[in-house]
């Protein structure tokens, strides 16, 4: 990444509350000099509610911003995008300590949808995700827009999930509360975070994994399919078991407004 576009990342990020909330920020970084560095910093923002360690949940919105930042850095300031496709592997769960990530955008410039690959360590340098992002480009979520009602948005503080005002509910689902600063990615509308819906079709998936009593797995990967925009008036998601075994657990997972789905996914649960 060019010196010249760290400026523009940092000042950039500032304005979407997610990326605030957690307190990402964009560092110079070395070797490729295209790659975008990013540091998560272990704060109660991000940590697991009653733990020291960073939420696996919280990486979700950490990729994601990240996995931006290589194509904003090519377009200069008038860049908008939309992320239309987001796949995260978790390799291991987070160790003590902060998160750093790296993104790297593939292919030439132009088209109208780029791809993006980023990874993210932890203090100890363990690779702890992977990820790659699919993004449409020249326009953001919903299209363009002026913040409506950002101004009424709730400000809360972590623990990260309690931040973002997501929660479980049932044995299959999870909520995300209306109006939720931290939640939000674009003011114009405003819309959720894609990080935020990864979120809660995750936190929906844990649910049906607990109902099941199966303890012994954990979320290894998922896949999210981005249908529409997603404002920011209260959403559920809800999950299915596609199949399971001594192993492994496949799950599908949807996000709906109103009724309306606006995103699903699909999940792998391993032991």
């Amino acid at each position: 990444m060019p010196k010249s576009a760290l400026p523009l990342l940092t000042d950039r990020f500032a304005r979407v509350p997610m990326a605030g909330a957690i307190g990402m920020r964009v560092v110079e970084g070395e070797g490729d000099g295209a790659a975008v560095h990013a540091i998560l910093p272990a704060t109660a923002a991000v940590m697991r509610a009653g733990e020291e360690t960073i939420d696996p949940l919280a990486l979700l919105p950490f990729i994601d911003q990240l996995a931006s930042a290589p194509l904003m850095a090519e377009g200069g300031e008038a860049t908008t995008m939309a992320t239309i496709d987001l796949a995260i592997g978790f390799a291991a769960l987070p160790g003590a300590g902060d998160l750093t990530g790296v993104a790297r955008a593939v292919g030439p410039a132009g088209g109208a949808a780029r791809l993006v690959q980023a990874e993210v360590r932890d203090a100890a340098g363990v690779t702890v995700a992977t990820g790659s992002a699919w993004f449409s480009m020249g326009q953001p979520p919903g299209g363009s827009g002026t913040a409506e009602h950002v101004e009424r948005a709730v400000v809360a503080t972590g623990p990260f999930q309690t931040m973002i005002g997501l929660a479980g509910a049932g044995e299959d689902e999870a909520t995300l509360a209306p109006q939720v600063w931290a939640a939000i990615g674009w003011t114009g509308l405003p819309a959720l975070h894609g990080g935020a819906v990864a979120a809660a079709l995750a936190r929906a998936g844990q649910q049906r994994i607990a109902t099941l009593g199966r303890d012994d797995l954990r979320l290894a990967s998922i896949a999210i399919r981005y249908l529409r925009a997603a404002r920011d008036t209260g959403a559920r998601a809800t999950a299915t078991v596609d199949a399971i075994g001594r192993r492994t657990a496949r799950l599908s997972a949807t996000l709906a407004i109103a009724g309306e789905p606006v995103a699903s996914a699909q999940l792998l649960f391993v032991a």
